[in-house]
């Protein structure tokens, strides 16, 4: 198979988009495929990454062609037209260019400023598409969507894609790098009983409001022990990284900044809870059994939260807004109690990790049907 991804990581953006398609290109090449990406040249881009791990990258510039284009009664619908950067048609020609000598099985495109209308104009270049999704909010012209987010169920797209369309609803489908189920059993395993030794922070790669030092602010404020090991992840891109590392010398808790983390598994696996925001991570989280407090930071990962919290495999802490008062009170909650392996119990049963390699087989099937 040849497949084209077309997604966009930024500082407005995040990561996740770009993160999770690499995580299902790097499944489709271990059965052989061949994947390109197809990504705008915005600021905090993960161009270096996706070249680093093997794949061919074509990159959107943003000069608009000599001729004219008018579009806008379609982009101006769409809430987040703005993060494609340029017009849904120019987008859509660029895409289109970039694909044209490729000629892909699947275009999978994973993007919320992207819609029916630049779905229609590009659909007739590629095989098959793949659209993934979380907010169920659009039209899609797609023979496959996939939306991983726990609370979604199948109905939220059946009037937003063609009848024939194939939807993968659920974290069962959740698109995790090969390393989380791998190190199910072993964290699994450490949570036989409760203990707060160690904590990780992950607001995920951009973390534009500075949740991580926020919430490293409110633990020092909370009862948690002096002893306990403290853990913030950031990406190289965070316009706060730098505040982050100076606020974690000055802190009187135990506490390590990584950037750009290779071994985010394990350092999951080793903790006794996670602090974050929603999305991608929270399946990650999951696989591994992690019970975890989630600060919500996007529209778009409220129904997962709120999903986890109902089942009792994570807190809500609210908005960043919430977290100085919020956060201590949880952290009592867990202290002394048998809380953090009930949350581990429900969380674990949420997914395995082998998302992927579903996803992969699908889409095999519906090339050879």
């Amino acid at each position: 198979m040849k497949i084209a991804f077309r997604v966009d990581a930024s500082l407005q953006i995040g990561t996740g988009h770009v993160m999770r398609c690499l995580t299902l290109a790097e499944e489709l090449k271990k059965n052989g495929a061949s994947c390109h990406f197809i990504c705008r040249e915005h600021t905090g881009n993960l161009f270096g990454l996706i070249k680093d791990r093997g794949f061919e990258l074509t990159p959107l510039h943003f000069e608009v062609p000599n001729k004219s284009i008018s579009s806008k009664e379609h982009s101006d619908t769409l809430k987040y037209a703005s993060w494609s950067g340029v017009d849904w048609k120019l987008d859509a020609e660029q895409t289109v260019a970039a694909i044209s000598n490729f000629e892909p099985d699947w275009l999978v495109v994973d993007h919320y400023g992207l819609d029916r209308a630049w779905e229609t104009y590009v659909k007739s270049y590629t095989r098959y598409f793949m659209v993934i999704d979380d907010l169920a909010d659009r039209f899609h012209t797609c023979d496959l969507l996939l939306d991983q987010n726990l609370g979604r169920v199948v109905s939220d797209y059946s009037a937003l894609t063609p009848k024939q369309n194939v939807s993968l609803i659920g974290p069962k489908y959740a698109l995790l790098r090969p390393e989380f189920a791998a190190l199910r059993e072993y964290s699994l395993n450490r949570r036989s009983y409760s203990q707060l030794k160690s904590i990780m922070i992950s607001m995920g790669g951009v973390d534009n409001y500075n949740a991580s030092g926020q919430v490293l602010k409110s633990l020092e404020s909370s009862n948690l022990p002096l002893d306990c090991q403290v853990s913030i992840v950031l990406g190289q891109h965070s316009p706060w990284l730098q505040n982050v590392r100076q606020a974690a010398k000055k802190s009187k808790l135990q506490v390590n900044v990584f950037c750009d983390v290779k071994d985010m598994a394990r350092k999951l696996a080793d903790c006794d809870l996670a602090i974050g925001a929603g999305g991608i991570t929270s399946w990650e989280r999951a696989c591994l059994g992690v019970p975890s407090f989630i600060v919500v930071l996007a529209d778009n990962q409220r129904l997962g939260a709120s999903a986890l919290h109902n089942l009792g495999a994570a807190k809500i802490i609210g908005q960043i807004n919430d977290i100085q008062i919020q956060l201590p009170l949880r952290i009592s909650e867990v202290i002394g109690s048998s809380l953090l392996e009930t949350m581990s119990n429900s969380t674990a049963e949420i997914t395995d990790g082998l998302g992927a390699s579903r996803v992969v087989e699908v889409m095999r099937r519906v090339i050879s049907s």
